[in-house]
């Protein structure tokens, strides 16, 4: 799923129902139990993210606020950040174009 602009609560909530959709099922039809690490931004928490949490048979743990050394992705998106602004700059491409590209070289 790709937004456009910011992410808020209500496009979160349907990421993760796309995603705990796509979680298997055990021979009963039910959900298998899964566990979801987060961190700790508004968006991840509500009523409606624990609603499907608990539909869809998923346990959420949140990481400690300002931790951003326990979330292995943010150097992954400060490598992006990275090679996206030097794509941009040099090549003179699209954002998008240059995400294409920076997503390839990872």
């Amino acid at each position: 799923m790709i937004f456009h602009g910011s992410c808020n609560r209500s496009s979160f909530a349907g990421w993760l129902e796309y995603l705990l959709k796509s979680l298997t099922k055990d021979k009963n039809g039910q959900y298998q139990k899964h566990l979801l690490i987060l961190d700790n931004a508004s968006i991840h928490k509500g009523k409606e993210i624990d609603g499907l949490a608990l539909r869809y048979n998923a346990r959420l743990m949140y990481l400690p606020t300002y931790s951003p050394n326990l979330n292995p992705i943010e150097k992954a998106w400060s490598v992006l950040k990275r090679k996206v602004r030097n794509i941009v700059s040099q090549q003179e491409k699209s954002i998008r174009e240059a995400l294409d590209i920076g997503f390839k070289l990872m």
